[in-house]
C-alpha cells in the first residue's frame, strides 16, 4: 500500500517530541511509522472521521478524527494533514495536530 501512494523519496513528518515524531523518509520508514503506530496502540489508532479534503495536482490537505488507545492513555482529536503530489502520489506529508502535548503525551 505505501508503494501504491507514496512516491518512492516521500517524507512523512510528524511534529512533536513523541516515538513517532520526526521525518520518515522513503516507504521503508514510512511502513515503519505505521507499524509503530498500530503496535503502540495495540491496533486502536484509526481514523474516525475526515471532515474536509481539498486537493489540486500539487497540494491537498484533510482534516480528521483519529482516536487510539495507548497503555491506559485514550485521544481523540482533530489532526489536519497538508500533503504535496508528484507524478500523481504523496511526496510529502505533514501532520498539524490541534493539541500536540496532547498528542505527545499520548504517544510519550
Amino acid at each position: 500500500m505505501v508503494e501504491e501512494v507514496f512516491s518512492k523519496d516521500a517524507v512523512w513528518i510528524e511534529p512533536g517530541i513523541s516515538p513517532i515524531s520526526g521525518q520518515h523518509v522513503g516507504h521503508r520508514e514510512i511502513h515503519t511509522l505505521m507499524v509503530d503506530i498500530m503496535t503502540l496502540s495495540n491496533g486502536t489508532f484509526s481514523i474516525v472521521e475526515v471532515s474536509d479534503v481539498l486537493t489540486s495536482d500539487r497540494i491537498g490537505l484533510a482534516v480528521i478524527q483519529v482516536e487510539g488507545t495507548h497503555d491506559l492513555r485514550h485521544i481523540l482529536t482533530t489532526d489536519r494533514l497538508v500533503f504535496a503530489f508528484e507524478a500523481g502520489r504523496i511526496c510529502e506529508l505533514r501532520v498539524l495536530s490541534e493539541d500536540q502535548v496532547l498528542v505527545d503525551g499520548f504517544w510519550a
